[in-house]
């Protein structure tokens, strides 16, 4: 059961209650739908005001099956600001808040770990640039206070200090050239290119995670000393529409990244994400990560689809590298206004069989859409 409202104009409330039989029948029977996008069903009613100055937010998580585990918040109250300005001065303030009463149960079983964390995080930012190019250093404290630890039940403060800054800056080249040809109408191509290098430094926290109950990212927090490099390419082009005129279009977007761990003096996090759109009515998306060790790709996804009037073709290749590597199909043909007809199918080639296929039949009225 899920339920969404709007409680004026900046609150919104979401609910989401699962409740199931046993841990394989969403992977057995909605893989798609909602295994892939999470394996683990939630519980939860989240209440969020969002302004422009801030954002406030309460959660409840609680587990209704033993058969699962989960790190419970009961509840979860979090404040966050966003980047202000020091009057008319380059300097940026912003700080998070935030209250967690956590419980941390394994599956089948109600005993587990318990705590209450109070974090605060706050960043001090610049913005400067050096000619062409941005240079935004920023300093941030986070101190978080735990009721109790590991071994110990009395309360205690961690402090960790995050120092950093980002490099990035802005080139472009026009190309004059013109294709008009294979139904492609291109009037002159313009190359952006995005560089950005991050360098994060991060000591040492006052009490190491090892001392600390893991409940989720913020209890993981150790010590770094890496720089990350990011290099976005775009690249656009003038179409003619009906009435003549010219209009910008975005036809591609290239991003390679990747980390380099400076207290190891190795590649992390390696990969590339890329949106193709030579066409209007045809899109290529693809993203790929690689193990930076064994220098082999670990992962690798790309989608294909079209739309041309009312047929909608998708095709889709998800790879795991030692675990994975499926096919997927599908075909929306819009029969009518109100009338939609769509076949899909999932093929595993390291088994070489079909995983699922499905013929959906869907109908809207005025205020429901039915599926078949």
């Amino acid at each position: 059961w899920r339920h969404q409202a709007k409680l004026g104009e900046a609150t919104t409330l979401n609910t989401e209650i699962n409740k199931l039989s046993d841990t394989a029948v969403i992977k057995d029977f909605f893989f798609r739908e909602e295994y892939e996008r999470d394996a683990f069903p939630d519980n939860y009613v989240s209440l969020i005001t969002a302004k422009p100055e801030y954002t406030l937010s309460f959660l409840e998580r609680h587990r209704l099956d033993e058969l699962f585990p989960m790190v419970e918040r009961n509840p979860e109250i979090r404040f966050d600001t966003h980047n202000q300005q020091f009057a008319e001065t380059p300097f940026y303030f912003r700080q998070e808040v935030q209250f967690s009463n956590l419980r941390k149960v394994p599956a089948k079983d109600d005993e587990g770990l318990a705590a209450t964390r109070l974090d605060t995080n706050h960043t001090l930012s610049y913005a400067g640039r050096v000619g062409d190019v941005s240079v935004t250093p920023h300093v941030g404290t986070r101190q978080t206070l735990y009721s109790r630890g590991v071994s110990s039940d009395g309360a205690f403060v961690r402090g960790v200090v995050d120092p950093g800054v980002d490099v990035s800056t802005r080139f472009y080249k026009t190309y004059d050239v013109a294709i008009h040809s294979f139904g492609l109408d291109y009037n002159q191509i313009r190359h952006i290119f995005e560089p950005t290098v991050s360098y994060n430094y991060r000591p040492n926290p006052t009490v190491l995670r090892t001392k600390l109950q893991p409940f989720d990212a913020i209890d993981a927090i150790d010590k770094q000393n890496v720089i990350h490099y990011n290099f976005e390419n775009k690249f656009q082009t003038k179409e003619r529409a009906a009435d003549g005129s010219l209009s910008t279009r975005e036809i591609a977007r290239i991003i390679p990244f990747f980390d380099t761990d400076l207290h190891t003096g190795r590649l992390r996090n390696a990969g590339m994400r890329m949106e193709l759109r030579p066409y209007g009515w045809l899109g290529i998306e693809g993203d790929s990560m690689l193990d930076a060790e064994s220098r082999h790709v670990d992962t690798t996804n790309l989608d294909f689809y079209l739309e041309k009037g009312p047929v909608r073709l998708a095709i889709g290749q998800r790879y795991v590298r030692d675990e994975s590597s499926q096919l997927t199909a599908e075909i929306r043909w819009k029969l009518t206004q109100d009338l939609d007809v769509k076949f899909y199918e999932r093929y595993e080639f390291e088994t070489n069989d079909s995983k699922e296929f499905e013929v959906t039949l869907s109908k809207a009225f005025d205020c429901i859409i039915v599926d078949f």
